[in-house]
């Protein structure tokens, strides 16, 4: 469900949810997996004025993406722990889908691995609702930078 109580198909399939957007905040998707606090960020991410939406599965978030329109940024958990979920269902949709950008969200507390692209950002917990914003901010940043 979205913030305004539609539901995923009608959050990534019309404009008009688009359109309410604020020019200055990216259409996101929240893949979750299942994990409470990435699923919570909908609700604050609306507080901000995004257009938020949730999906638990790899499977859902695809299917939304090809149903479109594609949401700029896909926020997902940092991690490495299985090819399809976290990092790597990220870059498998960067690769099928080059425009979007990707917000990691890590809850461990040490270094990562991996570096990310200029299409990825990752922020750490804890953080606030502004900090948040920030990284959003940022992969708007490192788009507008891109050569």
């Amino acid at each position: 469900m979205t913030p305004g109580g539609g539901s995923i198909g009608a959050a990534l399939a019309g404009d008009a949810d688009r359109a309410s957007a604020p020019p200055d905040h990216p259409i996101l998707l929240i893949v979750h997996f299942g994990d409470p606090r990435l699923a919570a960020l909908q609700g604050v991410l609306g507080d901000l004025g995004y257009v938020a939406t949730a999906v638990a599965t790899p499977e859902e978030a695809i299917a939304a993406m090809q149903r479109g329109p594609l949401p700029d940024v896909l926020l997902t958990a940092h991690t490495t722990s299985s090819p399809r979920r976290g990092v790597g269902f990220a870059r498998d949709c960067l690769a099928r889908w080059p425009s979007l950008r990707t917000l990691y969200i890590t809850f461990v507390p040490r270094p990562l691995a991996e570096t990310p692209t200029r299409r990825e950002v990752v922020l750490a917990a804890p953080f606030n609702a502004h900090q948040l914003a920030d990284a959003l901010a940022k992969l708007r940043a490192n788009e507008s930078a891109a050569p």
